[in-house]
């Protein structure tokens, strides 16, 4: 098979500024909203809130559930085509090959989300910070971009001293994100209440797995002859911290990659 039946540069730009005119205005319209609600949610809790919210968490804890809560509704209208008989056979009849097809749903939905919505929150915030200090003179807020540093593992960018936790995050937002782009790919109807009962089923064979990996056949206590083995959680002095959170992060990426292998595949089945 020639190379440009697979991918063609040219073609494959032609798709994504098709794509682009005609989804710009539910795009433009979802960033508005979505940023809408984010400030007048933050405005709302900072000004019923007392004027000392320095260690106010719930700002935190509300980005961490609005990124999967919002991210599961965005990413679950991916493939919107397929909802529809004659759609999708518009669609398929596109002259484009299915790995540029499957690039452009991704750039525009797990993608695009993953990177866009930290920033519309974080802006959202500080500019609901701003406005509040106008109505309240002794305002003091929460460090949303301190505390989240903090989370992240990155405080201070001292990288030889801290754990890299931001390696967890980062792998676990793309698995999540894949997950919801393998339900889009998959089902026609319910897709995020499918997806999230699947997420459901998955993270308890995960769990049971590690439980049996590590408690009954004991491969906590494995041992090689190096010093930090990415073989077991724990390598051979208990391992570190970093060697623990690397080795899970590892973990869930791998599974982030089979969705999108797996998305990939339900697209090129439904070509087919």
């Amino acid at each position: 098979m020639k190379q440009n039946a697979i991918f063609n540069g040219n073609r494959f730009l032609r798709l994504l500024k098709q794509h682009t005119l005609h989804s710009y205005t539910a795009l433009l319209l979802g960033l508005i909203v979505g940023f809408g609600i984010c400030f007048l949610a933050i405005a709302f809790l900072q000004f019923v809130g007392g004027n000392n919210q320095s260690h106010n968490q719930q700002f935190l804890i509300i980005g961490i559930f609005g990124y999967a809560l919002l991210g599961g509704f965005y990413i679950s209208s991916a493939f919107s085509a397929f909802r529809n008989k004659e759609k999708a056979q518009a669609y398929l009849m596109i002259p484009s090959s299915t790995v540029e097809k499957f690039l452009v749903e991704f750039i525009f939905y797990p993608l695009l989300y993953l990177l866009l919505f930290p920033i519309l929150y974080l802006v959202a915030y500080q500019l609901s910070t701003s406005f509040i200090y106008m109505i309240k003179l002794d305002f003091i807020p929460f460090d949303l971009i301190g505390e989240s540093r903090k989370l992240l593992g990155i405080e201070g960018f001292h990288f030889e001293n801290e754990v890299k936790i931001w390696i967890l995050w980062v792998s676990a937002s793309f698995s999540i994100a894949m997950a919801f782009f393998l339900g889009a790919s998959s089902f026609k109807k319910l897709v995020m209440l499918k997806t999230l009962l699947g997420l459901v089923l998955y993270f308890g064979v995960c769990i049971w797995l590690f439980y049996y990996l590590i408690s009954e056949l004991g491969w906590g206590h494995y041992v090689l002859s190096s010093k930090e083995s990415y073989l077991t959680p724990f390598g051979t002095d208990s391992g570190t911290k970093q060697t623990i959170i690397s080795f899970i992060s590892i973990w869930i990426l791998c599974w982030g990659i089979v969705f999108s292998i797996v998305s990939f595949l339900k697209l090129r089945e439904k070509e087919v």
